[in-house]
């Protein structure tokens, strides 16, 4: 019973955090790979407008990236793994 507590009242320092700060969460999907240098540079840009433009500290900004192989997306019907 004591780790429910523990867990509701970790669960809702968060929720509080996030309500006061608003903490940006960006999504990158690609077809395809970008090498580890790509996404270095794409994550310091993408901080940095956040930080320019919405006033989000960097420490706030988490981005993820979802490399799917070309099979996984399509355009007009067609897999992109088909052209």
């Amino acid at each position: 019973m004591a780790m429910g507590v523990n867990v509701y009242i970790l669960y809702s320092i968060a929720s509080l955090f996030y309500l006061e700060h608003r903490m940006p969460y960006v999504n990158i999907r690609i077809a395809g790979t970008l090498s580890r240098e790509q996404k270095a540079m794409i994550a310091a840009e993408i901080t940095d407008t956040l930080e320019r433009i919405a006033h989000k500290p960097k420490s706030y900004t988490y981005i993820a990236f979802d490399e799917l192989p070309d099979e996984n997306w399509a355009i007009a019907g067609q897999l992109l793994d088909e052209e």
